[in-house]
């Protein structure tokens, strides 16, 4: 397995067996942002612009490649949580100052759900509940537009699997 650093620094990687570290390639693959003045805060006396910082694109990523892993930003990971080609060090090893030395391990980015999508499939799921207690079609339709919005929310699918089975639900029901 080929191992490419997107990174602008060496990492290294330590196991039972070594170390390795791998330099930099001289590509660094990032997360564009923009940035929106928000205000002022004082602390202290002094006034602190505040921004609003926004998340875009992931730039100067290659394409995949078999037989490739990019060891990227863990930022670059979150944004691009479908490909399966990048991990991220993990399991720090640290010098007497605390300062990250080296990775034990690499990591994939995980799906995660969004918390909106999650919550609203709880309340979905909460007026199934209600309508098999009460038997009211108010309910069953307030799960059908929970549902829809709780798809919306879920804008990487990780919930999908199951707002389709509640779906279901839904519609055997009504």
């Amino acid at each position: 397995m080929r191992l490419v650093n997107l990174t602008p620094h060496p990492v290294a990687i330590e196991t039972p067996v070594g170390r390795l570290t791998v330099p930099p390639s001289g590509t660094v693959a990032r997360v564009s942002e923009t940035v929106v003045p928000d205000g002022t805060v004082v602390v202290d006396g002094l006034e602190v612009p505040v921004v609003r910082r926004g998340l875009g694109e992931v730039v100067d990523l290659p394409a995949p490649e078999p037989g490739t892993l990019y060891l990227v930003p863990g930022l670059v990971a979150d944004a691009a949580r479908d490909r399966e080609d990048l991990v991220v060090p993990t399991d720090f090893v640290r010098d007497e100052a605390g300062r990250i030395i080296a990775a034990r391990a690499l990591a994939r980015p995980a799906f995660m759900a969004k918390p909106e999508a999650v919550r609203l499939l709880t309340e979905a799921v909460r007026a199934i509940g209600e309508y098999a207690r009460t038997h009211g079609e108010d309910e069953l339709r307030r799960a059908e537009s929970l549902l829809l919005a709780a798809s919306a929310a879920d804008a990487e699918d990780v919930l999908l699997p199951l707002i389709l089975a509640v779906n279901d639900l839904v519609v055997v029901v009504l």
